[in-house]
């Protein structure tokens, strides 16, 4: 990133010092001088934008105006978001369901979002599997290969009961955010899916599924 100078609204030029001759019948009434940041390339958090003299108006050997910033640090706008633990306890076969599409009684749990800054006006986020889908559009992954249970996925779902879409790409926006920052928590919930048509079996029962967050 770089300054940029303008005045009156146009652009004069970026950082390092530019200097800009004055014309014979320049007047600086009605001049308005402005600052933007401009992207030059990829930006990173902790980039820096270099402080010092961004130019100067000349008049002949006179130099009425100096423009000059101060160095600029870049900071992630960014939440915390701590990697989550979903405790489901223990259920019986009977508890999940003989037929399928049946499901155990739902564990709440949420995704934190904490020590958020003040400024981003919205925040969206995504589901990616880890392992495979059993139905990405109902929420549902089958479980890990180290599970030994049998006929039984996990299904995701909102705190309103509709499913959550696991693909990678659908955005799902959460309407809880305040533009002044602070700490949030998206919920959600999980249960136990009877998958398939195969029988259920008992066993340990566990799966891993990624969340990306996207900050406007």
């Amino acid at each position: 990133m770089a300054w940029e100078w303008t005045t009156n609204q146009e652009r004069v030029g970026q950082y390092p010092a530019i200097t800009k001759d004055a014309a014979p019948d320049y007047t600086f009434n009605y001049l308005i001088l402005g600052f933007n940041i401009v992207k030059i390339g990829d930006i990173k958090a902790g980039a820096r934008i270099p402080g010092g003299i961004l130019g100067y108006y000349r008049d002949g050997e006179l130099y009425p105006i100096t423009l000059s910033v101060t160095e600029m640090n870049v900071v992630a706008a960014s939440c915390d978001t701590p990697d989550i633990t979903v405790r489901m306890g223990t259920f019986t076969l009977s508890d999940i369901g003989k037929a399928q599409g049946s499901h155990s009684e739902p564990v709440a749990f949420g995704i934190k979002l904490n020590n958020c800054p003040a400024g981003l006006n919205k925040i969206n986020y995504r589901f990616t599997r880890v392992g495979e889908t059993a139905d990405y559009r109902n929420g549902v992954i089958r479980l890990n290969s180290s599970s030994t249970a049998k006929g039984i996925g996990i299904q995701i779902k909102h705190s309103n009961g509709q499913p959550a879409i696991i693909d990678g790409t659908t955005k799902q926006i959460y309407d809880g955010y305040d533009s002044k920052g602070g700490n949030f928590e998206i919920p959600m919930t999980a249960a136990y899916f009877h998958i398939d048509n195969e029988d259920l079996k008992p066993g340990t029962a566990n799966a891993e599924l990624n969340f990306t967050i996207e900050y406007l």
